[in-house]
């Protein structure tokens, strides 16, 4: 057991929905306490009735007991306001590292020691400790105790189950203090959909030190109920006001401090999953849109199927950098190009589809747009 993470609490705020996800419950606080002798954790729960309090009695979980601080709300809403009970969550914190954690993640431990450490020691606001490659592995439930049991076993779960590109939420390292000063998080998001994303927006743009620790995720799948998917009835107003791509794409610029496009997607991950525009100023924003523009049209004599309807046209562009759902390809070879993956953000907007091909000299080709 490592006690490296001493410096970090751990926060859960969960509401049980169903029996996956109780289960996914006890097999992230075992994996937490039995793993980091010295991490602390506090689980904030709301729902009809007190579900993980039993779960705290049993055997594998009460053993390190005293380093885990539980409350519960009675809350009869069908709505799990999580953005709020994570708040109530980050005002207990004691440590100087925060971890907003899903229940439904399991973490390499070197991950998180790492991601730690940038924090206390580099001065990083925000850690994400996992990135794009390798990025998420679903683990389905009758191998998810693997995950806890036995880390030997975690390189062949990732190559016999399904693995995808790896959004902004299972995880996070925060700087308490900071973050807390920052507001915390934004409760104007309640349930599902893209607070993960906004958390980012809004604690880069305030200053944060953003960076990413290079490794994989692994997802215990779950049943998905309202407050785990698009049928959120909130999930249309939490979207609304959504960036167009040319905000995002100057927060890419901001984030990763490149025009590389391909660069900055396949390895940082963080550009075209953020919710909100993240430039630091008008001009950077204005900047980023003409690198975006100058790449397309050095693309044009390249472009190996351009959509015969848009093309790669003034139009074309101009309906690309104002749409809110952009689905990015990015490959750097005709063998990778063959099992590219996508990026989608899930903005049931305008949208639009952009392939990119890395070139030896490390600039990045649009092949191909279309935005109509």
């Amino acid at each position: 057991m490592d006690d490296a993470l001493r410096h970090s609490t751990a926060i859960l705020a969960l509401r049980i929905d169903s029996e996956d996800r109780l289960r996914n419950t006890r097999r992230c606080l075992v994996y937490l306490l039995s793993r980091f002798a010295g991490l602390r954790i506090i689980v904030r729960e709301d729902g009809v009735e007190a579900r993980v309090r039993e779960l705290l009695r049993s055997a594998d979980v009460a053993a390190y007991g005293d380093r885990v601080r539980y409350s519960f709300v009675e809350e009869h809403s069908e709505i799990f306001h999580r953005t709020k009970r994570l708040n109530e969550c980050l005002k207990q914190v004691e440590t100087p590292v925060t971890i907003i954690h899903d229940v439904d993640v399991i973490l390499p431990v070197t991950s998180m020691l790492e991601a730690q450490r940038m924090i206390t020691e580099e001065g990083y606001g925000a850690v994400t400790p996992f990135t794009n490659p390798p990025g998420c592995t679903d683990v389905p439930q009758w191998d998810a105790d693997l995950l806890v049991s036995d880390v030997s076993t975690h390189d062949r779960l990732a190559v016999i189950h399904r693995n995808h590109f790896a959004g902004n939420g299972f995880s996070l390292f925060v700087a308490t203090k900071r973050y807390a000063e920052g507001g915390g998080e934004n409760e104007d998001f309640v349930s599902y959909g893209p607070e993960d994303d906004a958390r980012l927006y809004s604690h880069t743009r305030l200053g944060l030190r953003y960076g990413r620790v290079r490794g994989r995720v692994f997802h215990m799948e779950h049943q998905r109920g309202v407050n785990s998917s698009p049928s959120n009835p909130l999930f249309v107003s939490n979207t609304e006001s959504a960036p167009t791509i040319a905000e995002i794409m100057a927060a890419a610029a901001y984030c990763v401090h490149t025009d590389d496009v391909v660069e900055a997607v396949s390895q940082r991950n963080t550009p075209l999953t953020l919710c909100k525009a993240q430039f630091e100023n008008a001009g950077a924003y204005v900047e980023f849109v003409e690198v975006l523009r100058r790449l397309l049209e050095a693309s044009l004599h390249v472009a190996s199927s351009p959509c015969a309807n848009c093309g790669f046209t003034d139009v074309a562009l101009s309906r690309m950098l104002n749409s809110r759902n952009m689905t990015l390809v990015t490959f750097r070879d005709e063998r990778e190009r063959k099992g590219a993956g996508s990026v989608t953000c899930d903005f049931d907007k305008d949208s639009c589809i952009v392939y990119l091909e890395g070139a030896s000299d490390g600039t990045a080709r649009v092949k191909r747009v279309c935005a109509c």
